[in-house]
């Protein structure tokens, strides 16, 4: 065991200090557009059923282009793939960083984990963790497929696990299609689809890498309501304008932080991220007009903001009223 409870307790988004409809929660990157999703009553009442499950990995292995020669598994939530996956390794762990922290904090329970600024910086640990588009930075790394193979020709044990939370973004960002030896993908509906309280995510990866994963899941690995998500999977009409919406609803959130006199260092088309002296002044600032935003323990001038939506007017008004530094 690597670490203490107290080290590997992460804080996340999407918790504002209280449950009130007032709250405008800009701390999670999720769409503020969720997916019409229709939920059959019937999902509800009764056990999830095999055929609705092969529909969901039908849907979801067309819709990431994974090859035939992986297979995919679905599960309720990443977390839940990285913990099982975690849980079959050993030795060492490079994890790219500043990231998502469960990554690092879950596989301190198994292995040596070191935080490391690029892919390349970590080709040597016995498991490689990348976030792709990463997340709080928007960091796109290329060639990763190539970093997967050669990890694989160099030896047969090490294992290389992307987090592709946020590619349903950029499709072309993703290794799946590539299909590199020992190489698990992990996908999830929460972000782009705006589907986070559904619990939905995937793997994606060799077969011999996927089956103990879904042991591990056991033989209902999802909800009934989480096998309705086979209709998001399946309209590539909705992804395609959603992407466009979501380009031009980053593009005037950045208009308002410029014309607030802030300065957006990255993120992506869910989120955006201020680096300023003042990041944590904005935070309380925001939060007394009812707006949550996300700071970061390990970086006291990072601020991230989610998209407001309709309520961009609403933010524009709490950012003109701050009277801190920007810079």
């Amino acid at each position: 065991m690597h670490g203490d409870p107290a080290h590997m307790r992460q804080f996340h988004g999407g918790d504002p200090p209280s449950p009130s409809a007032a709250w405008l929660d800009l701390s999670t990157g999720v769409n503020p557009t969720a997916y019409p999703l229709c939920v059959d009553p019937a999902l509800l009442a009764r056990l999830p059923r095999q055929a609705d499950l092969a529909r969901l990995l039908t849907a979801a292995r067309r819709a990431y282009r994974v090859p035939d020669r992986w297979s995919i598994i679905a599960a309720p939530g990443t977390h839940a793939l990285i913990a099982a996956v975690a849980h079959q390794r050993s030795g060492t762990t490079a994890v790219v960083s500043p990231t998502y922290g469960e990554h690092e904090a879950v596989f301190r329970r198994t292995t040596q984990v070191e935080a490391v600024g690029e892919p390349g910086e970590g080709a040597g640990a016995d498991t490689l963790v990348v976030v792709n588009p990463n997340n709080p930075d928007g960091r796109e790394f290329g060639d990763l497929a190539k970093v997967c193979t050669e990890r694989a020709t160099a030896s047969p044990d090490r294992l290389t696990i992307i987090d592709e939370a946020f590619a349903d973004l950029v499709p072309q960002m993703s290794v799946i299609p590539d299909g590199p030896s020992r190489t698990v993908v992990l996908r999830s509906v929460g972000k782009f689809f705006g589907l986070g309280g559904v619990r939905l995510a995937f793997a994606a990866g060799d077969p011999a890498l996927i089956a103990p994963l879904k042991e591990a899941i056991g033989p209902w690995p999802v909800s009934g309501p989480a096998l309705a998500v086979a209709a998001a999977l399946e309209d590539g009409v909705w992804a395609n304008a959603m992407r466009r919406e979501l380009r031009a609803q980053r593009d005037a959130l950045d208009e308002v932080l410029f014309e607030a006199g802030w300065t957006v260092s990255g993120g992506t088309d869910l989120f955006r991220l201020i680096d300023a002296p003042d990041a944590r002044e904005l935070h309380n600032h925001l939060a007394a007009n009812r707006i949550w935003s996300r700071v970061f323990d390990y970086n006291p001038r990072w601020l991230r903001l989610g998209l407001p939506g309709a309520d961009l007017p609403r933010l524009a008004g709490a950012l003109a009223s701050f009277s801190g530094s920007h810079v």
